[in-house]
């Protein structure tokens, strides 16, 4: 199986949100890549508005550290950092720390009345390792457990996929494009 770009997940991503609308917000996965380097990542943020943070569950942010993506899910109505990469290694939680980190000021700095008015400062909550989700076994899949990851949390389903489910879900995704190409 071929590795996914992340052109592949923001495109499919923007798919996501064209089906369910504003119940979630999802952030090109270039953002993350920014954090640390000479360039804005705030320019990959200038959709986001205290409308859309008061009415989205969660903000979808794909993170990519050594050759691997996972998934910053921040849960914008329960106040806390998710964490959800399909492979287990202390490795990638530098990045997820550190994205919580930047997304954290960022809300604060920019929503401090929203979340003062609901009690909660974005920069003190909670970031958590998700354990007990669906893991992959070969090297490659990371991203289609990312996009899944998003479709079901974005859905409110169970995480009750696994790897034997990646090829069906390459499919799916490929499928969804050429419907789209032939439109």
């Amino acid at each position: 199986m071929a590795f996914v770009s992340s052109d592949v997940i923001n495109a499919y991503q923007n798919l996501l949100k064209e089906a369910e609308g504003d119940k979630c917000i999802y952030t090109t996965s270039f953002l993350y890549q920014t954090l640390g380097t000479a360039m804005s990542p705030e320019m990959f943020l200038v959709d986001i508005t205290q409308e859309r943070i008061n009415e989205a569950k969660y903000w979808f942010i794909p993170l990519f550290d050594f050759e691997h993506w996972h998934l910053l899910a921040v849960d914008l109505q329960g106040g806390k950092y998710l964490h959800l990469s399909s492979i287990k290694n202390p490795k990638y939680n530098a990045g997820f720390e550190k994205a919580c980190k930047f997304i954290g000021n960022y809300l604060q700095e920019h929503f401090s009345d929203l979340f003062g008015r609901r009690g909660t400062r974005p920069v003190d909550w909670e970031m958590i390792n998700l354990e007990d989700i669906p893991m992959q076994d070969q090297s490659n899949d990371c991203a289609i457990f990312l996009l899944a990851y998003e479709e079901y949390l974005q859905k409110g389903r169970n995480l009750d996929f696994c790897q034997k489910d990646m090829t069906r879900r390459r499919g799916e995704i490929a499928a969804e494009f050429l419907r789209l190409f032939d439109t």
